[in-house]
C-alpha cells in the first residue's frame, strides 16, 4: 500500500483487516498517531512513516524499524485487552503519554529502556499492583 505525499491525518483501525499487507508507505502525510490495531499486521516488512508529525509510537521506537514499531503497537493492543502492559526493551527515553490513557492498568513493565525519570502522571495509574 503506497499512500505517501498526501494529506492523510489518520489510519483507520480497520487497517488490521489487511492481514497480508507487507508494505505500507505513509511518508509525508499529517499522521500524529498510528492505531494500536496495526500491531496485528505481522506480515508487514516495510513501514515508512517518515516526514509525519508522529507522536505515537514515539520517535525512538519508529527509528528502530518496522518490526519494533509493530511490536510496540501490538503490546499496546494486548495491554488494552489484559490491563498488563509490557514495554520492556523498547528503547524508550520517556514513559509514553499514551500509557496514562490505560487507566485500568494493573501491571506495567518498563525494564531495559533508557528512562531517566518517571513522570508525575504515574500517579494516574492507581490500579497498578
Amino acid at each position: 500500500m503506497r499512500l505517501s505525499a498526501n494529506m492523510i491525518t489518520q489510519v483507520p483501525e480497520q487497517i488490521s483487516h489487511l492481514t497480508s499487507l507487507d508494505v505500507m508507505q505513509l511518508a509525508s502525510n499529517q499522521l500524529k498517531k498510528l492505531p494500536v490495531e496495526m500491531g496485528v499486521l505481522s506480515d508487514l516488512r516495510e513501514l515508512d512513516v517518515s516526514n509525519n508529525p508522529l507522536e505515537v509510537p514515539p520517535p525512538e521506537v519508529v527509528a528502530s524499524g518496522c518490526e519494533k514499531t509493530i511490536e510496540y503497537l501490538f503490546r499496546f493492543l494486548e495491554g488494552k485487552r489484559t490491563n498488563a502492559l509490557n514495554l520492556n526493551a523498547m528503547g524508550l527515553r520517556s514513559v509514553p503519554p499514551e500509557v496514562f490513557e490505560l487507566s485500568g492498568l494493573t501491571s506495567l513493565a518498563l525494564c531495559e529502556n533508557k528512562l531517566e525519570r518517571l513522570p508525575e502522571d504515574m500517579r494516574l495509574l492507581t490500579k497498578l499492583e
